[in-house]
């Protein structure tokens, strides 16, 4: 009877939750417009010029209104680091190919400069005496590799939406994020450099893997009627790089947010793998500036792949990891040995 009853309450999580999605999927389709309000937290402009290297001057010229188009990230209240990390990357790769300006909301930017000092937008709360309205929520379907926006979004207000992962906006820009956009904070760069060291990695080919496990199994099976992936994966990710990159020399070192299930797993039990979370700086800087990754799904880790200049290995049959392998060095295994197929 308390199955039964289990049962039944998952069934109608799952059905509310697809629900929920399907409403949104519909809203995006449509571009029904979500209104560009002022968000709390709101900071002045007096505060941002004292945290700020340009000049008054350099400011108040920052702070006119737009004349033309702009472009908007919102954050929504349901955004993890990883969607807020790619929306952002989207609207600055945006501005840049439209050469029009672009605007975060303040407690996304709040958020990642603790990460990324470097970061250009501007606060959206700051431009609300522009009236900035009739965004349209971008179509990234729309968007095709080499192709010339400037026409196709021609004097239109965009909003990026919540979960904008678009590679191809972003791979040929690939230098200018590691080097300049997305530079670490030193902090952040030594915590992981000092994680190396501890683990002995410096004179090791370092292989950083990524384990999403937590409040991505629903999403699973909305969008693709998966299962989350077997442990099996994982170590069989490994051997792939013990046979075709280096043998012997491999260090890998797991994030994930969910370290008790990697030790449940035994995932960490070989002597060549160590787990190492600690923080999403740390974590993300570590996939980012790992010889090579392990990813499974999900944005965090997307963005370890995206950035990284060695390979990545990576198993679910999805439009961004068909999009990855033609221009870098990506490596998927069967997802149907993995994932299971999800029943009701």
């Amino acid at each position: 009877m308390l199955k039964a009853r289990f049962f039944y309450s998952f069934i109608i999580c799952v059905v509310i939750y697809w629900l929920v999605a399907l409403k949104l999927e519909i809203l995006e389709s449509l571009n029904i417009q979500k209104p560009i309000r002022n968000i709390a937290n709101k900071s002045t402009p007096a505060e941002l010029r004292q945290n700020s290297n340009t000049s008054n001057a350099e400011y108040n010229e920052k702070l006119s209104c737009p004349t033309g188009p702009a472009i908007a990230v919102v954050y929504d209240g349901y955004m993890n680091f990883g969607n807020q990390l790619w929306s952002y990357a989207v609207a600055w790769a945006l501005s840049k190919s439209l050469n029009r300006p672009a605007f975060a909301s303040k407690i996304i930017l709040d958020k990642m400069k603790l990460i990324f000092p470097n970061l250009s937008l501007l606060p959206l709360e700051d431009f609300n005496h522009c009236k900035l309205k009739n965004f349209k929520a971008l179509n990234s379907s729309l968007i095709k590799m080499g192709e010339n926006l400037t026409e196709q979004f021609k004097n239109e207000n965009l909003r990026v939406p919540v979960k904008a992962v678009i590679p191809e906006l972003l791979l040929p820009l690939l230098e200018e994020i590691r080097e300049k956009e997305f530079k670490f904070h030193n902090s952040v760069m030594y915590k992981m450099r000092e994680t190396i060291r501890l683990v002995g990695g410096h004179s090791r080919v370092i292989v950083a893997v990524h384990v999403r496990r937590k409040h991505y199994d629903q999403y699973l099976y909305v969008m693709y009627r998966k299962l989350p992936a077997h442990s099996s994966y994982y170590l069989d990710a490994m051997d792939w790089y013990q046979k075709y990159i280096s043998k012997g020399k491999l260090l890998f070192l797991i994030v994930s947010d969910d370290v008790a299930w990697c030790r449940k797993n035994k995932l960490d039990e070989r002597e060549d793998v160590i787990s190492v979370s600690q923080d999403e700086g740390h974590d993300l800087a570590l996939l980012s500036m790992a010889d090579h990754n392990i990813i499974d799904y999900g944005a965090f880790g997307m963005w370890g792949g995206l950035v990284t200049k060695g390979s990545t290995v990576t198993l679910l049959n999805s439009y961004y990891n068909g999009i990855m392998a033609k221009y870098k060095d990506w490596h998927m295994l069967d997802e149907s040995t993995y994932m299971k197929r999800a029943q009701l």
